[in-house]
């Protein structure tokens, strides 16, 4: 309706959108087309290499969240073309950062002691997510060392079955659920170890923001490893029987207070002002006549 732009920042995790870019390069035939990949979703398909195709003939500017997101909604190779970038997924080190005053009271609120060790995930109950295999690993860990408690942060579609397995396993008085909360640094802080063993990613905000926070990490080897900057992060293929997850976790995990990482996900590019200041001259490089 309106058209006239100089940029269209589209994002994407879905092949459909392959068509979506076509439209915009018909409907706004001046703007420079970004397109921002923000999945890794396998396996590969036929038709998602026709997406290739269409996203390749339409874009004129390539983006991912991590190489692997890049690579898998574009294509292979698409990284050593000059008009693709990594976008990384930033977070403001201000809120995520080391908080022993915040560990400290969510860990009251929750009645977790301070000798005891808490295993946290925060985001969606989903199939991407894997809550279920979560619970699996930690009752592996449970059973392996006593003085183990796990807080979920988060909600979604996979909530019932997500109780049920908590019951199932005999779980009820060591998992506690927060359900969803706006002051998530807090939550991070309160954990000594965030799990993360998803089916698929793109590049988790949360595993930013976990190593933000100084919390080591167990994530599953399908979390593409762009992200694990801070030599918090340990990768597992979920292959792995969940009692080698449960010793791998028992050993990543620390006890407070966490220390801060900062200096190296800043080198990275994991910094939010700084991740902005890339995303502008981006701009300022694409749009005509600027």
């Amino acid at each position: 309706e309106h058209g006239g732009y100089d940029i269209i920042h589209f994002h994407t995790t879905s092949k459909v959108n392959a068509l979506a870019c076509g439209v915009l390069r018909r409907g706004c035939p001046g703007a420079r087309l970004i397109v921002h990949s923000h999945i890794v979703y396998p396996p590969m398909t036929l038709s998602w290499r026709l997406a290739h195709r269409f996203y390749r003939r339409n874009a004129d500017y390539f983006l991912g969240c991590s190489v692997a997101a890049g690579r898998f909604v574009f294509g292979s190779g698409i990284d050593r073309r000059p008009n693709f970038a990594v976008a990384c997924n930033a977070v403001d080190k201000t809120r995520f950062r080391p908080d022993a005053a915040a560990r400290a009271a969510v860990r009251a609120r929750y009645g977790v002691a301070d000798a005891e060790r808490l295993a946290g995930f925060v985001g969606r109950y989903n199939h991407q997510k894997n809550l279920l295999y979560l619970l699996d690993i930690f009752a592996a860990l449970a059973a392996r060392e006593p003085g183990w408690k796990l807080l979920l942060v988060g909600g979604g579609e996979d909530q019932p079955q997500v109780d049920e397995k908590i019951a199932a396993l005999g779980l009820g008085g060591l998992v506690l659920q927060a359900g969803v909360q706006s002051d998530v640094p807090a939550y991070m802080n309160a954990f000594d170890l965030f799990l993360l063993p998803s089916e698929f990613e793109g590049s988790p905000v949360t595993l930013v923001e976990a190593q933000g926070c100084g919390v080591p990490c167990l994530a599953s080897a399908n979390v593409p490893q762009d992200g694990a900057v801070t030599g918090l992060v340990q990768f597992l293929p979920l292959s792995t029987p969940f009692a080698d997850w449960a010793a791998a976790a028992a050993r990543a995990a620390g006890r407070g207070p966490h220390a801060d990482h900062w200096p190296a996900l800043e080198a990275a590019g994991y910094e939010l002002k700084t991740a902005a200041r890339r995303m502008e001259r981006l701009y300022d490089s694409l749009a005509p006549g600027k």
